[in-house]
């Protein structure tokens, strides 16, 4: 399962979003990972990883952004997110892969006259 939460007040808002934030100088791609995941949810992971890359240009928004999305594992697998910045996200939940890519290709077919609420990436 992957945790994801909606997120709030930002670009992005009313999608599902994994815990992330901006690199800090000097900062590791894997203790970004570590400090954000734990900043936003209180999760401490573990065996840090590169997952993946996508370059997400915003025109609307006036942003680009160079997403790097790591992969972890929680240090005790029965520890539960807790929202610590719920000014930026509605709230965690646990989701299978296979959710998370039903939730995409709805985002990827769907109008704005045809959405039905569901969270989308």
């Amino acid at each position: 399962k992957v945790f994801a939460g909606l997120r709030r007040n930002s670009h992005g808002d009313g999608t599902l979003a994994l815990p992330g934030g901006h690199l800090e100088m000097y900062e590791t791609w894997e203790d970004c990972a570590i400090r954000e995941t734990l900043e936003e949810t209180g999760l401490n992971i573990k065996d840090v990883r590169f997952g993946h890359v996508t370059n997400d240009m915003m025109k609307d928004a006036g942003k680009h952004y160079v997403t790097i999305f790591m992969m972890g594992e929680c240090v005790c697998p029965d520890t539960r997110p807790q929202n610590l910045e719920p000014h930026k996200c509605h709230g965690w939940n646990s989701y299978s892969w296979e959710e998370l890519c039903q939730f995409a290709a709805r985002s990827n077919t769907a109008d704005e006259n045809d959405k039905d609420g569901s969270p989308i990436l």
